[in-house]
């Protein structure tokens, strides 16, 4: 499989300069998995793909700088009829639910888990046919960050 990998952001909540730390691998100069999702993440996805949105994300934890760009997913997918997969361990899903749970389109009466896929994952995933690993990795609490790892392609902490 032909990977490549750009990061769209390498800095923290606070070097918005550098954009929020995100990465999106690419499968033949197409987009294949976003990694996070931060407030200036979509802004920077679609200078480089203008014409569409990430098929899916995973999300490494739920800090705003990672996720703040998922309620503007949400509303850009919802209009364009689209439902990118969020990938996210199925020990933050409660946490990422009391962050963006309420987050209604008022016109619509749908929440936002109507339009973004989420799919919780335990070990391993498996996004388009390859199989992917995660493991908690030290951020803050434990069990509250993990890593994105294809073994022989790469490791994302």
């Amino acid at each position: 499989m032909d990977l490549t990998a750009t990061f769209l952001g390498v800095g923290n909540a606070r070097a918005t300069s550098l954009g929020n730390a995100s990465m999106i691998i690419e499968h033949n100069d197409a987009p294949w998995l976003l990694v996070d999702c931060g407030f200036d993440t979509l802004d920077r996805y679609q200078a480089r793909y203008p014409t569409s949105l990430p098929p899916a994300v995973f999300i490494t934890h739920c800090h705003f700088d990672h996720i703040g760009g998922l309620e503007q997913l949400y509303f850009l997918a919802r209009f364009a009829n689209k439902k990118p997969v969020i990938y996210i361990s199925h020990l933050l899903v409660s946490t990422l639910v009391s962050v963006l749970g309420n987050t209604l389109l008022a016109e619509g009466h749908e929440n936002v888990w109507d339009v973004l896929n989420i799919v919780p994952v335990q070990h391993t995933f498996f996004h388009q046919g390859i199989k992917l690993h995660i493991y908690p990795v030290r951020h803050h609490a434990p069990t509250s960050a993990f890593s994105l790892h294809m073994p022989g392609a790469f490791f994302y902490t």
